[in-house]
């Protein structure tokens, strides 16, 4: 009976303590002066927490704490409305000069070959190439006479394009291109640069249409940024209108590297989007892809020439951020050429040459905003190569030796994450070049070129 009272009485306090929790408090429910306020709640309840039936509460962020950095959700690449650009796009100036030289060696080239293409629907683009060029040299011949030249090509075309999905991170991309291609060229040899008369060199001009086919499997590593590599197939049918019949129909088969980006579509939706910030060029162990990367191989057929003329190219690097907005890269080149044709006047020519090399760079990134930012870099080439030209029963060779330093200073925009486009001047000067036989001339050279890249 004792031990039943007891739990009748403990009953009794708990149900009185739960009653009075259950109470509203009243306002006017407070103690006397000089009375002794009542003690609290000696049965506190426990949370839902407390009691395991919801999982517990995150706490909450510190201010100093980093952020979360993703990358935004993206449709996948073909989707409608996306631009596609890559480093196909040429826009460059150079300026080549030569000292010591008596006859005022040197070479300037201007360069317009944009490309761009547009998803109008899902796995269908449609676009265009065009090129515009104009380029004069004064070099010696074999002959050591001064052969003074000039071009000025005009070309250009639509093409169309189908995407393949070959998985998350690949695809096939062919493009098809159907343009017109009219090039001019003027030839002028004299013996000395004092000569007032000069031997007449010659003058033709071509006007032809071309197809070009360029089918690349693209590696897709993060969105808007795609590398490739694939076969290319160009046919130029053309007629010369002046000077000889050479050089109008040709036909080139390549393989070749492409680098390229695309922003634009419609946007995909999601919170974690809007709660994680964008990642941002030149943060610290990114890895940075240009169209300074080259990889390449042609063999080009054309009317009137002895043999096939073969090119070779194989250029990798790459730079890396080893800090925030401070980066350091590499690059090696490798090349392999040897061309045949005929000058204007009808006289075969040949010219041969390898070359290996490598850079070095170091690049400061300058943000002034998420979308552009400054990116100069400086640089040191160095390396050599072999040289060899034939002009009709005339030979000569030679070997070079070459130290360069230099700088190439673009300015940044950045349409997405992991892809740029950029464009800014460049310096560079041989500080050593040894030539044999031969001058030792060394280059100085000014210019401006567009860059076309991204970044893991």
């Amino acid at each position: 009976m004792m031990r039943t009272g007891g739990s009748i009485v403990v009953a009794i306090l708990l149900g009185s303590g739960a009653a009075r929790a259950q109470q509203p408090n009243d306002p006017f429910d407070r103690p006397a002066p000089g009375q002794t306020p009542m003690p609290a709640d000696p049965w506190p309840r426990l949370t839902e927490e407390e009691l395991g039936l919801v999982p517990p509460r995150p706490p909450p962020p510190s201010e100093s704490a980093p952020q979360p950095v993703g990358d935004p959700p993206s449709p996948p690449f073909g989707s409608p409305g996306q631009l596609v650009v890559t480093a196909d796009s040429i826009v460059a100036l150079a300026w080549t000069t030569y000292s010591p030289s008596r006859d005022d060696l040197s070479s300037f080239a201007v360069t317009f070959s944009p490309g761009v293409d547009v998803f109008v629907m899902r796995g269908f683009s449609v676009g265009g190439e065009f090129h515009v060029g104009y380029a004069t040299s004064s070099e010696y011949d074999t002959e050591s006479k001064l052969v003074r030249s000039k071009s000025t090509t005009l070309a250009g075309g639509p093409r169309v394009g189908f995407n393949v999905p070959l998985g998350a991170a690949l695809s096939w991309y062919p493009r098809v291109t159907l343009g017109v291609e009219s090039v001019r060229r003027e030839e002028r040899r004299v013996a000395r640069a004092s000569t007032f008369g000069p031997e007449p060199g010659g003058t033709g001009s071509e006007l032809g249409v071309f197809v070009g086919v360029f089918a690349p499997v693209l590696v897709h590593p993060k969105p808007h940024l795609f590398l490739g590599l694939g076969p290319a197939v160009v046919h130029v049918l053309g007629v010369s209108r002046e000077g000889p019949e050479i050089g109008a129909e040709r036909t080139t088969l390549a393989a070749r590297f492409v680098v390229g980006g695309w922003w634009g579509g419609a946007k995909v939706s999601s919170d974690a989007a809007r709660l994680a910030p964008s990642p941002q060029f030149g943060a610290s162990g990114q890895w940075v892809f240009t169209g300074e990367i080259g990889a390449a191989a042609a063999r080009t057929a054309s009317d009137g020439a002895s043999s096939p003329s073969t090119v070779a190219t194989f250029a990798p690097g790459v730079d890396y951020f080893v800090g925030r907005r401070i980066s350091v890269g590499a690059s090696i080149a490798l090349s392999r050429s040897r061309i045949f044709g005929v000058t204007l006047d009808g006289v075969p020519r040949e010219s041969e040459a390898s070359m290996l090399g490598g850079t070095l760079r170091v690049g400061v990134d300058v943000p002034f905003t998420s979308w552009l930012s400054f990116y100069p870099r400086a640089f040191a080439s160095f390396g050599g190569g072999w040289y060899a030209r034939r002009l009709g029963s005339g030979r000569s060779e030679l070997t070079d030796v070459f130290i360069t330093p230099g700088a190439y200073a673009p300015l940044l925009v950045h349409p997405a994450s992991h892809v740029f486009v950029g464009l800014g001047p460049s310096l560079s000067y041989d500080a050593l070049r040894v030539t044999e036989p031969g001058a030792n001339r060394r280059a100085t050279r000014v210019g401006a070129a567009l860059l076309v890249g991204g970044w893991l």
